[in-house]
């Protein structure tokens, strides 16, 4: 598939998405629709272990969504765009991780909220500014309480103030924070860590954190049990792992 406002590559177990409409980035309705069939892409590859997303250049992520699309007379296909990229990310197959240099705001801000991890440079920062417009943002308000606690949440919903990446840190809204120039450099060490595991196992694993991060304990419990059992364990990368171990060797795995 050709893309005309992403560039998408597949490598070494990993799917890496960059947002392609510098310096700011913003969130076209067609950007999006990229975004959400890139991500499908990764899904669909079975040795796809994790998927990055990231802004061209050095001044934004993403500064949200075009403002032009908020347009009576087209804000239908822009909401219908962004929702279904926003839910395919958050309940999708593969692991998301988001590197954010620079301004992350609005709609960025919320496609951040989706993936499941995050790396920021010392440069970014993060905002929800459309109480600025007399407007909210949707998705924030659902995601941004789950990720941090709830009267910061609503500060930064309420104020449209800017936090930092430091902050952001703080917070544990962000993994870790890295100096832009080494942002490559730290994300391939992130990275290590993911290219050698088995992408059912990842698959499967993510599956089961999402499905019961919100639950009652007990439930939780047996909610990822019944992953384990029903799931997991009927893996073929299940069965080589434990065969590889008791055989001293290193698993091969055929992501299934």
């Amino acid at each position: 598939m050709k893309y005309e406002n992403i560039i998408y590559e597949k490598k070494d177990g990993v799917a890496s998405i960059v947002i392609n409409r510098p310096p700011l980035n913003i969130l076209t309705t067609n950007t999006m629709r990229e975004i959400t069939n890139a991500y499908k892409d990764a899904e669909a590859t079975a040795d796809i272990r994790i998927v990055i997303i990231r802004g061209a250049g050095e001044k934004a992520f993403a500064a949200g969504v075009d403002v032009r699309d908020h347009l009576p007379e087209v804000m239908h296909d822009m909401l219908e765009a962004f929702e279904e990229m926003m839910v395919t990310i958050a309940n999708g197959k593969r692991c998301s991780l988001a590197v954010v240099d620079g301004i992350c705001s609005g709609g960025g801000f919320e496609l951040v909220l989706c993936c499941d991890m995050i790396i920021a440079t010392e440069k970014a920062t993060f905002s929800l500014p459309e109480i600025t417009l007399s407007l909210y943002p949707g998705l924030g308000i659902v995601a941004l309480p789950r990720k941090i606690p709830m009267n910061i949440a609503f500060e930064v919903i309420t104020s449209g103030t800017p936090i930092s990446a430091e902050d952001a840190h703080r917070l544990g809204l962000v993994n870790r924070v890295v100096p832009r120039e080494k942002v490559d450099e730290e994300l391939e060490k992130f990275l290590a860590g993911y290219r050698d595991k088995s992408a059912k196992a990842l698959e499967l694993t993510r599956y089961a954190l999402r499905r019961s991060w919100d639950m009652e304990f007990s439930k939780a419990l047996k909610t990822v049990d019944d992953i384990y059992i029903g799931l997991v364990m009927q893996t073929e990368d299940a069965n080589e792992g434990l065969r590889s171990f008791f055989e001293k060797r290193k698993p091969v795995w055929k992501h299934k």
